[in-house]
């Protein structure tokens, strides 16, 4: 059993929550802030089907959610397909089939591809004080 990228960063966010985990030059997101919107997301992805193991192409920009979408994945088991936002939607839509990509997710709604459904992240909020208690960490 291999050991989940998401689980050292989420301890990391119980143990020192005010240390900054991403810098930006808009923000700072302290690791506990970061722990809150992983676990934000992974619920958000769990109610729309996401299983581990799944194949999910993500096509986004270079930002915070990004990081948080990609650890929310990882936390719950399931496998992330890079699919840069630069390249073609045709290519995208070739390489995802070619890994077997079940689904996009993305902050992007222009990143949806015909034939594969699509998760949006766009307009989650991330007030919670705590990381929800039903996102369980899965071996990868």
């Amino acid at each position: 059993m291999g050991l989940n990228v998401a689980k050292p960063i989420l301890e990391r966010a119980r143990l020192r929550s005010a240390s900054p985990a991403i810098i930006t030059q808009e923000q700072t997101i302290t690791f506990g802030r970061l722990g809150v919107a992983v676990g934000i997301v992974a619920q958000h992805l769990h109610r729309q089907g996401v299983m581990p193991g799944q194949v999910l192409g993500v096509s986004m920009g270079q930002n915070p959610l990004h990081v948080i979408a990609l650890l929310a994945l990882a936390q719950i088991g399931a496998v992330s397909l890079p699919l840069h936002i630069s390249v073609p939607a045709e290519r995208r839509a070739l390489a995802a089939r070619r890994f077997g990509a079940t689904c996009i997710v993305s902050g992007r709604h222009d990143m949806a591809l015909p034939g594969l459904s699509f998760i949006s992240l766009a307009g989650l909020s991330f007030d919670g004080s705590s990381i929800p208690p039903d996102t369980e960490i899965h071996p990868v």
